[in-house]
């Protein structure tokens, strides 16, 4: 084909190309104008919606603002009402003959006249505040019931002087009673009003929401206007709730008085209604012009690009043109041989070609290429070893970073579940957990937290932290919280939390301070838990702990701290106290003989007449037993403390009804002064006891002062307390051991440990002479411990010099010393310590021990007799034990008292007494053991009984354990 025909047909071709290419940016800028008017008449479909719903809330609120106003019947139809009444009232009363009824006409004539004022001060009311006109139709309804009432007493008086059946006198009652009703019904409908357009504005929000979920429905998620279409519609929802309660109150109370927090609430969200309406509207048009301008924008820049287009193919038409005509060269097919060299591999091919036009430029630079090519050639040979090397190294960094990776996602995945564990943590903590910033404003609140102070999540965030305060804590407290924590870090403690409801919570809070890198804290973290009921419990133990269970009373604990007050007190007034000690008379009588029951019945009642004896002011204690103290401040003299006392003993002359009999108890008092008789409440509780003490002793049932004589008994037996500290100290104290013959061998079966104290100046004293002062000062204890290590030690020397293996060592327990707190293993430890074969040792404990704690007392003899100790009941006879008790209690011996023993010769009861205990013990499977023998007769009448055992002055004294071997090489057993 020749060239030309080529060079034609391509460039026509090319020009057919450019028409359809323009028609094609015509055809699409048409389409763009199209879909611009499409959108536009959406977006102008959207505002209209958006103005309907806009009409649709004006027209809502202002019915609503309509019906919120009081609509008034026309105050002259009332007025005139009120005046047609008054003349039906004024012809009633000259139809009846009102002879005794001036005070009901008087009375009739000023309930008008207040009235017709209140009715003029309600119409001239309509700008004065709501509350104002509210009291004002209470005190119309008020003279309208009064004109009723003086009119039906002035008709029955009418009646009753013109006759009862009068017609007339019937008809103007009748007319006038119906025009005081219509009267105030008028007036209630001038403060109701009427129209309430309840359904109009419920249907006009209805219309508002169908256009705001239409609005939504063509908004996109991501929309930022979505967000204020849904919160428009949860204020439209807030709003239909709340309309119809409000207008029942406007119904039932015409005056809004009822629901005003309501109505305050609903005015607030018609403003946010009626902002965010404005809102949504103009930016719906802001929105539309922009999206027009976005659109017109974007048409005309592809109509330029089109253009731009059609022109590059023009151009490069003409230059194709010219390309083919260049062809015709002869050069041309040189070119097209090195090309076809060059594509061989033969980069060392070049092209001889002067340079002085198109193609001998095109020639060079062919050669250039070819050239550039070699070079190039010989630099990938270069680059291509290079690469080989740098491969081997790509691959061992490439699994270098594989490992990297692996751990790096192997962290990342364990910081994720912990993280997670975290997260789960957080939201599932029973202690509530607060993030704040710097400022103390809450970022973040776990779930416990919205359980312990009552608000809601949202309402929490963003808040202060100082939502919570109660304003029970000063200033300073915050002060020293913020001090710790940029100190510490760290701060916890006790706080007062108000809650949503407004109740105030105690919570144990702790607070951590959280550092940035420049250790500035950014963040704190507090977390806290609610101890109300620790708080509780706290206060009940510590009532507990300050007051007797049985009586309610204070006890000795709160006893201190209110004498301590009542002294500054007294001090500070100068004033004189009074402490009241009183000792109950014939109360362990009755404890023992009639039961426990029976004596917290009448601790009870002494506790509840106290009560009513004593004043607000003062406090009455229990100490313990069937002691009690009382604390009379404020006195200028004895004389009231005396009569208190009096009326004590005058109370307690009452006996105390019990299972259909009387239990009857006295009181011995004992009282003291301060300053005069002690400053501290120690000593004035010494010589209050020492006071009630010398009542009991002149006869009981009576009231003594303290005395100086008092002080110098209680100095005697401070001093005595002192000595017997210091024996103590001086290893003083130790035991004498006294035999215990076998009646039935007459050989010596044990040995008696007693008491004995070696005083540097009085010589060896006997029990009697000081184990007393020891239980009354609180000494029996370190005593009772001395005197047992003492036992161990000197019975270990007497076993390890006797052969006889049969003698058993017998120690007594005092009351005091059972209710010591292990006991058991105290004397367990001392017997393993000294080697000593528990079966060989004999406990014994007095009755009184046993019944002052039966409980304690049966652990104790329990945790004994397991060891292999055997428990004996000294004195036998002389308490109060029963047998209900001793039947329980691992009791091997009961030994005879001295007192019974010694009479057995003198008179018949002590002789059955002694025969009935050994009989018992008989009975029991128990052994006997007679005290105080001291002479042949009662040593034949015992044997007579079959008592097991005896010992006495008969047999020997009490003997130092020095003395002991003589004795019982002569008397031993075999």
């Amino acid at each position: 084909m020749p060239y030309h025909y080529l060079r034609n047909l391509g460039f026509f071709l090319l020009v057919t190309l450019l028409a359809i290419l323009a028609q094609l940016a015509v055809n699409f800028t048409d389409e763009s104008i199209e879909q611009m008017k499409t959108i536009t008449a959406s977006q102008q479909a959207r505002l209209e919606a958006a103005n309907q719903m806009n009409n649709a809330l004006l027209h809502a609120a202002l019915l609503y603002r309509q019906d919120s106003m009081i609509e008034n019947i026309p105050a002259e139809e009332i007025m005139a009402t009120l005046d047609s009444l008054a003349v039906k009232i004024k012809n009633l009363k000259k139809n009846f003959a009102f002879a005794k009824e001036q005070e009901e006409e008087q009375a009739l004539d000023t309930s008008l006249f207040a009235i017709r004022q209140g009715l003029v001060s309600l119409f001239e009311a309509g700008q004065e505040p709501v509350d104002y006109t509210v009291s004002l139709l209470p005190q119309i309804k008020d003279h309208l019931r009064t004109i009723h009432f003086s009119l039906s007493t002035l008709a029955y008086g009418g009646m009753h002087s013109v006759g009862a059946n009068d017609p007339l006198a019937a008809c103007l009652s009748l007319d006038v009673t119906h025009d005081l009703a219509h009267l105030e019904a008028m007036v209630e409908k001038f403060m109701t009003g009427e129209g309430l357009k309840l359904d109009v504005v419920m249907k006009l929000l209805t219309l508002a929401g169908d256009r705001v979920s239409l609005l939504k429905d063509h908004t996109r998620p991501d929309d930022d206007h979505r967000h204020e279409l849904e919160y428009l519609n949860d204020l439209l929802i807030k709003l239909r709730t709340n309309l119809p309660r409000i207008y029942d109150g406007w119904q039932n109370d015409p005056t809004m008085s009822l629901l005003p927090e309501e109505i305050a609430l609903t005015g607030t969200v018609w403003d946010e209604i009626a902002v965010t309406a404005d809102e949504l509207i103009e930016q719906e048009k802001i929105d539309m012009q922009r999206r027009q301008a976005a659109l017109e924008s974007e048409a005309g820049q592809k109509r330029r690009q089109f253009v731009f287009l059609a022109a590059t193919s023009i151009l490069f038409a003409v230059l194709f043109a010219f390309f083919i005509n260049s062809l015709l060269s002869k050069r041309i097919g040189r070119l097209i041989q090195g090309t076809a060299k060059l594509a061989k591999g033969e980069l060392g091919f070049r092209i001889d070609m002067p340079t002085r036009d198109a193609i001998g430029q095109l020639a060079a630079s062919f050669n250039g290429m070819a050239e550039s090519l070699s070079d190039k050639q010989r630099e990938l040979r270069d680059s291509f070893e290079l690469l080989q090397t740098s491969e081997k190294l790509l691959q061992m960094s490439n699994e270098q970073l594989e490992k990297r990776v692996r751990e790096r996602t192997a962290a990342l995945s364990a910081a994720n579940a912990e993280l997670q564990l975290m997260g789960t943590a957080f939201s599932h903590a029973l202690e509530g957990i607060l993030v704040t910033d710097e400022n103390g404003s809450i970022l973040k609140a776990n779930p416990a937290t919205t359980q312990i102070v009552g608000f809601e999540m949202n309402e929490l965030m963003g808040a202060s932290i100082r939502v919570f305060d109660t304003g029970s804590h000063a200033e300073d407290f915050y002060l020293t919280i913020l001090a710790d924590l940029r100190e510490k870090r760290e701060w916890d403690g006790e706080v007062l939390c108000r809650r949503r409801n407004g109740d105030v919570v105690p919570l144990w809070l702790s607070i951590a301070a959280m550092e940035t890198q420049k250790e500035q804290i950014s963040y704190y973290i507090a977390s806290f838990r609610d101890i109300s009921e620790h708080k509780k419990q706290e206060m009940l133990i510590r009532h507990q702990a300050m007051h007797d269970s049985l009586t309610g009373l204070p006890n000795r604990l709160l006893l201190k701290d209110q004498i301590h007050i009542a002294i500054a007190h007294a001090e500070r007034r100068r004033k004189k106290l009074v402490v009241l000690f009183m000792d109950l008379d014939n109360f362990k009588t009755i404890n023992d003989t009639q039961g426990h029951m029976a004596g917290d019945l009448v601790l009870r009642g002494v506790a509840q007449r106290l009560k009513t004896i004593f004043r607000p002011e003062d406090t009455v204690c229990r100490i313990g037993g069937d002691e009690f103290i009382a604390i009379i401040g404020d006195l200028d003299s004895e004389d009231f403390a005396l009569t208190i006392a009096e009326r004590i003993l005058k109370s307690l002359a009452v006996p105390f009804p019990y299972k259909g009999e009387y239990l009857a108890v006295g009181g011995s008092i004992g009282l003291t002064v301060y300053p005069d008789d002690g400053t501290d409440s120690d000593m004035l509780i010494k010589n209050a006891d020492q006071a009630m003490y010398a009542a009991k002793s002149q006869g009981k049932n009576r009231i003594h002062f303290f005395s100086a004589n008092m002080h110098a008994y209680a100095q005697e037996r401070l001093i005595r307390e002192e000595e017997i500290r210091r024996g103590l100290d001086a290893n003083e104290f130790t035991v004498f051991f006294q035999p215990i013959i076998d009646l039935a061998t007459m050989r010596v079966a044990g040995l008696e440990a007693l008491a004995r104290w070696q005083h540097p100046e009085r010589g060896s004293l006997k029990p009697a002479d000081f184990l007393q002062v020891c239980e009354d000062s609180g000494l029996m204890v370190p005593v009772g411990r001395r005197l047992l290590e003492e036992f161990c030690r000197h019975s270990r020397e007497i076993l390890t010099g006797c052969a006889d293996r049969h003698l058993y060592f017998s120690f007594n327990l005092s009351a005091s010393q059972m209710q010591e707190e292990g006991i058991a293993e105290s004397i367990n430890d001392m017997l393993q310590r000294y080697d000593i074969n528990p079966s060989r040792v004999v406990i014994e404990i007095i009755e009184p021990a046993v019944i002052t704690n039966a409980q304690k007392a049966a652990l104790v003899l329990l945790l004994l007799a397991d060891t292999g100790i055997r428990i004996a009941i000294d004195d036998f006879g002389t308490g109060f034990c029963s047998l209900a008790v001793l039947k329980h209690l691992p009791i091997d011996a009961l030994k005879i008292d001295k007192t019974f023993v010694r009479k057995i010769t003198q008179g018949d009861n002590d002789r059955r007494i002694v025969a009935g205990v050994t009989s018992l013990a008989h009975h029991l499977d128990m052994r006997v053991i007679a005290k105080g023998v001291e002479t042949e007769e009662q040593l034949s009448f015992l044997k007579q009984c079959n008592c097991h055992m005896a010992q006495g002055y008969l047999f020997s004294k009490a003997l130092p354990a020095a003395d002991l071997p003589a004795f019982l090489k002569t008397h031993s057993s075999s």
